[in-house]
This record gives C-alpha cells, sequence and structure tokens, in this order.
C-alpha cells in the first residue's frame, strides 16, 4: 500500500495540491453462529476506506471512499 499511497501523494503535488495527507484503513470480520453444536450462520466481511485530504490555493479539501 505504501507504494499507491507514494503515488498518490506526488499526483497531488503535481495537480497542485500542496500539502496533502492520505489515510488508508482496511479491516476483515468473521462472525459465526451455533445452536446446538450446528454452525446456523456465518458472515467473512472485508471493508477498506481511503481519503485524501489536501490544499489547493489556501483552501482546504477532502475526498474519500468507503
Amino acid at each position: 500500500m505504501n507504494l499507491f499511497t507514494d503515488l498518490l501523494l506526488q499526483k497531488a503535488k503535481e495537480a497542485g495540491i500542496d500539502p496533502a495527507e492520505v489515510y488508508y484503513n482496511a479491516a476483515d470480520s468473521f462472525r459465526a453462529g451455533a445452536r446446538e453444536g450446528e454452525i446456523e450462520s456465518y458472515q467473512v466481511s472485508t471493508s477498506a476506506g481511503l481519503s485524501l485530504r489536501g490544499s489547493v490555493g489556501g483552501k482546504m479539501g477532502y475526498a474519500s471512499t468507503q
């Protein structure tokens, strides 16, 4: 992920966004339910988010995904 965030910051600077910062977060989750010794339900999920904050012409901007 460092290569991606480094490239994102480089491209932001080239576009006039300076200073800029990147935040990335990812998480995996597993949940299972059982009744009388039998698996009744389960859920596996992954989530990730990326945000970029920076200044252009003295004004701060923010963009994010989930």
